[in-house]
């Protein structure tokens, strides 16, 4: 079966083979960043998991700030890190608990995009390419009409490998788009459930830091 079917995108013309290229490119792109993605939300994980306890344990904020400045891709380590530098670097916080809340919300926000980064790319994937394993296969089926035409043939034998032909464009459209989705929605999941971790984490945090800062 796949020696027919790659003898069948060998035999496709430039336009098909193009289409197919391009969805390759799409599919190989797609499963590099789910790859890249799924490591990273599992170190963040890891990492949050066992900064947190540490938090929980009642650690003081300079143990806390001293671990987190070796995890500081993690997005809560980030915000603590922000926020203690704001309130305890250079000549200290004056401002509000509102200004604070105000500051720490768009470093938040800030770390959170950082985890969405290339997430973009897979929904244009699974958007995008089952329209053009469409294109490519209503290009497909106007060559194999216009190949009757040429033949003044309507007979299965020349009709059938060039709607096979065609018809390859719309399963590797598909099968570039699925896998894309699946992992879009995934990923977006874990973006939500860090988010609600890193507002948890943010009231619990400046509580505990303007509390020692009044010590």
């Amino acid at each position: 079966m796949s020696d027919s079917v790659l003898t069948l995108i060998a035999e496709s013309g430039p336009v098909g083979k193009g289409v197919m290229l391009l969805l390759l490119g799409f599919s190989v792109a797609s499963w590099a960043i789910m790859g890249q993605k799924y490591a990273d939300f599992k170190r963040i994980g890891e990492e949050s998991a066992a900064f947190l306890k540490l938090f929980h344990s009642g650690a003081a904020a300079a143990e806390l700030y001293r671990q987190a400045k070796t995890m500081k891709g993690t997005p809560v380590c980030g915000l603590f890190i922000a926020s203690y530098d704001l309130m305890y670097r250079g000549r200290g916080w004056g401002g509000t608990r509102e200004d604070l809340w105000k500051a720490v919300g768009g470093v938040a926000g800030d770390l959170l995009g950082q985890t969405e980064k290339n997430l973009a790319f897979l929904a244009t994937v699974g958007n995008v390419s089952p329209f053009v394993g469409l294109f490519g296969t209503v290009w497909g089926i106007m060559d194999s009409f216009r190949s009757i035409g040429l033949q003044r043939s309507a007979n299965l034998a020349v009709v059938a490998p060039g709607i096979a032909e065609a018809l390859i464009a719309t399963a590797a459209g598909l099968v570039a788009a699925i896998p894309a989705v699946i992992a879009y929605n995934h990923f977006l999941g874990r973006v939500e459930a860090t988010r609600r971790e890193m507002e948890r984490f943010a009231g619990e945090m400046m509580g505990m830091l303007q509390g020692e800062s009044r010590t």
